[in-house]
């Protein structure tokens, strides 16, 4: 995929709401929603840190970010500004069980989110309706 400039911008075709507002598309145009995605967030970060905001920032390749000189430019010459915190990964499961965590996994009853972390409110079944949204949870 190329970039839509220079300065390291990827087409709009290389984010998940592209593919969730086109099969939201397609199930309005021709009633089927061809895309199940499964949501999950992650980073390629090597130090095994949540990340849990920009302000508490711990680097993201071991030695490369021990010291905050070291988290601004690597030997590399990788700009950290370039990349976010790790990603948060949640699952809508009616109890905290392996069992019902990996079965709402299965039944893709998942968020994942990179930036903000969200409250999520999920609505599924064949009987949502726009109004939905506006209800109290």
């Amino acid at each position: 995929m190329k970039p839509l400039s220079g300065d390291g911008l990827a087409a709009r075709t290389s984010y998940i709401r592209e593919g969730l507002k086109n099969g939201l598309l397609l199930e309005e145009r021709v009633g089927i929603n061809p895309y199940r995605i499964g949501i999950v967030a992650g980073s390629d970060s090597h130090v095994g840190a949540t990340q849990p905001d920009e302000d508490r920032f711990t680097g993201f390749h071991g030695e490369a970010g021990d010291t905050p000189e070291r988290r601004i430019v690597t030997p590399e010459n990788f700009y950290a500004y370039m990349v976010g915190t790790g990603g948060l990964t949640g699952i809508w499961a009616p109890r905290n069980t392996r069992e019902a965590l990996f079965s709402a996994i299965r039944r893709q009853e998942t968020f994942g989110t990179t930036g903000v972390r969200i409250n999520p409110r999920f609505f599924r079944g064949w009987t949502c309706t726009t109004d939905m949204v506006s209800e109290p949870g």
